[in-house]
């Protein structure tokens, strides 16, 4: 990785991982900074209390369907490295 780069996303969520896509199709380096894991606070903190003033479908990604309203599901689909290969170009 260079020391050097001419675009740094901050964060590893919904937003950076959408950004990352968009940079990468148009052949952008890039890199993400993410301290922890990718979408961390949706897999350890969740609230029973917290309603979405829009529907589930808009949770998706770019380049990627919509994986269903199970927020296990979703935590798993972020979980898996081939996110991170078909969204960020990494291995």
């Amino acid at each position: 990785m260079p020391e050097m780069h001419d675009t740094v996303i901050v964060g590893g969520g919904q937003a950076g991982l959408a950004m990352s896509y968009h940079l990468r199709q148009r052949g952008r380096e890039h890199v993400i900074l993410e301290r922890q894991r990718v979408a961390e606070r949706w897999r350890t903190e969740r609230w029973d209390s917290l309603r979405l003033q829009f529907s589930n479908n808009w949770l998706e990604l770019p380049g990627r369907p919509y994986v269903g309203n199970r927020l296990r599901r979703i935590c798993a689909f972020f979980g898996r490295r081939a996110i991170h290969r078909r969204l960020c170009g990494g291995d």
